[in-house]
């Protein structure tokens, strides 16, 4: 058997072959682009990142976004501490509480307690401390129902580098949670 799909917009297509207890091909056509993009665009050059030394706890269920962004971070010569829920997370705290900076933390996570109830109860104990909560659901933020807490929320998914640039930014901010969203819960 073997089709291909209908082109798209992009004028490229793919082509599948497959046979019973032969296996499938599958063939992608992609156009040229037109002009070459510039692979360091304004900001995005990986060597203009500014890196810090500061302790920040990354909390992400996703283990493949964990390893990504803790590595990434590393690179910028950040400590990293990796949980990934909350109970995790919460045990690094516990060990660790006096480095920590930052805390980054997905909104959504396995387990009752989501990134922003992580977030007030470490705050609990160190009211300045910078968070940072990503969802890839803006309306996770939207509809909670919390008030008065400064934190900034950050999109999935996300260029490694812009995150690198949002942590920077958060850490240096005179106001707890601030960057380039700033959400009041």
């Amino acid at each position: 058997m073997s089709w291909f799909a209908r082109p798209a917009t992009h004028a490229g297509w793919i082509e599948v072959a497959s046979a019973v207890g032969k296996g499938s091909s599958f063939r992608f056509y992609i156009p040229v682009a037109a002009k070459q993009f510039e692979n360091a665009q304004a900001g995005n050059d990986p060597d203009e990142l500014q890196g810090g030394s500061e302790t920040i706890l990354l909390v992400e269920d996703e283990r493949s976004l964990l390893c990504a962004a803790a590595l990434s971070l590393r690179k910028l010569g950040y400590a990293v501490l990796e949980a990934n829920n909350a109970a995790e997370a919460l045990k690094a705290w516990g060990q660790h509480r006096h480095q920590i900076e930052l805390v980054l933390t997905d909104m959504i996570m396995p387990g009752n307690i989501s990134g922003l109830h992580l977030a007030q109860q470490l705050r609990k104990e160190k009211p300045g401390l910078k968070v940072i909560i990503f969802s890839e659901y803006e309306a996770d933020l939207v509809t909670t129902p919390f008030a008065g807490q400064e934190i900034t929320y950050f999109a999935k998914p996300y260029i490694l580098a812009t995150l690198a640039r949002t942590v920077r930014r958060c850490l240096t901010s005179a106001e707890p949670g601030l960057a380039d969203k700033k959400t009041s819960f």
